[in-house]
């Protein structure tokens, strides 16, 4: 009975001899037997290795599991959002600057000769550009826009599938009209 509670306290101590040890296996195949840092690794086997944010090999954090809470409910939310992607509110922002930049030199608090101004509202009609066209890609992508020969198709088709239904000529004349009045 003695032999048996001293031998299970042998096991007990040689299990936490084991868990206060690295465990990384090395060269030779055997488990390191470094005491480890917070992590649970040794120095060598990555006990020191920077992580999260503090990593130098972090980029955007979409797939790491040290993303902060904060970032990673802002992250989740953002992925909803079906307008995160839309320009128009830079567009609309950029608008006021050029707006505002053009009145100061309306109003004479800024000499028309000055070419600080100049280069705002040279860099700022051309952030405009850049914005309208990538705002436009995007529509184009997700076809929420038709081109005016699309629409012109469209209306044509439409005034045909009308003929083909509507028996009353005077009715149908009437609509037609209608119709051409929209193309003008």
């Amino acid at each position: 009975m003695v032999r048996n509670s001293f031998e299970s306290s042998m096991n007990n101590e040689k299990e936490k001899v084991v868990k206060k040890r690295c465990g990384a296996k090395t060269r030779s195949g055997t488990p390191c037997r470094t005491f480890p840092m917070a992590n649970g690794r040794c120095r060598l086997h990555g006990g020191k290795s920077l992580k999260g944010i503090a990593s130098p090999r972090f980029k955007t954090g979409k797939y790491s599991k040290y993303l902060p809470e904060k970032v990673r409910t802002h992250y989740q939310e953002t992925i909803v959002d079906k307008d995160l992607i839309s320009l128009r509110d830079e567009i609309a922002l950029n608008d006021a600057h050029l707006i505002e930049l053009l009145g100061s030199m309306k109003s004479g608090e800024v000499s028309q000769d000055d070419p600080k101004l100049w280069r705002k509202i040279s860099r700022s009609m051309d952030l405009k550009r850049r914005l309208v066209n990538a705002e436009f890609k995007r529509l184009a992508a997700m076809k929420q826009f038709i081109t005016n020969e699309e629409a012109y198709t469209l209306i044509v088709r439409i005034s045909n599938i009308i003929k083909n239904h509507i028996l009353d000529k005077q009715i149908l004349g009437a609509i037609m009209k209608d119709i051409e009045a929209l193309l003008d």
